[in-house]
This record gives C-alpha cells, structure tokens and sequence, in this order.
C-alpha cells in the first residue's frame, strides 16, 4: 500500500533538517496579510521554512535567504513583491514552484 507524504509534512521534514519555520507577512511591518488577489482582497500570512541557499557566482561564494512553502499559500506572489520574515525585510528575487505543490521563494534581504 503506498504512504502519501503531504506538503505539510515535507515542510516538517525541511524544518527537521535546519529550517526555521517562520510566518510570511507583507512589507508593511505587522500586517497580517502578505499581499493581495485577482479580486484586490488580502491574502494571509503564511507559513513557511526559512533557509539559506549555497550559491556561487562567478567563483564567488555565498548564500541566499530562501523559504519553502506550500504553492497554494502564495498564489498572488510576484518577483519584486516585499516580505516580512522574523522582523526583516526581504525583496522577492525568484519563485520556483516544484510541480508537487511546494514552492521555493529566493530573497534578497532589503
């Protein structure tokens, strides 16, 4: 019989694995929304898993703040859009849906 692993538990697992699970807002500090939907109505915070990603650009070593989260959490999320995350702001630089219903967001610290 085959087990079905939910994105909610892979969230766990990332969280298992060194992520930090966080609650997403928008821009303006202490708003409880993250941005809005086709229809101009406000879309939740949400949750998801804050992580640094290995990078290297033209022999250059670094890392990038990414979170995971689950695809249908962030249906409105456009490049450039601005994120609250632990009181920081961050700028959206790519949006990486996997096809399986997580989605990967790399920021840029703003």
């Amino acid at each position: 019989m085959a087990t079905w692993i939910t994105d909610a538990d892979l969230l766990a697992m990332l969280t298992g694995c060194g992520g930090e699970s966080v609650t997403v807002y928008s821009g303006d500090f202490g708003s409880s929304t993250y941005g809005s939907d086709a229809f101009g109505g406000a879309l939740p915070g949400f949750t998801a898993v804050l992580d640094r990603e290995f990078v290297e650009v033209q022999g250059i070593e670094g890392e990038n703040p990414v979170l995971t989260c689950r695809t249908s959490d962030v249906p409105g999320l456009n490049h450039g859009d601005s994120l609250t995350v632990n009181s920081t702001g961050y700028t959206v630089r790519g949006i990486q849906h996997d096809g399986n219903g997580l989605t990967v967001i790399v920021l840029e610290e703003s």
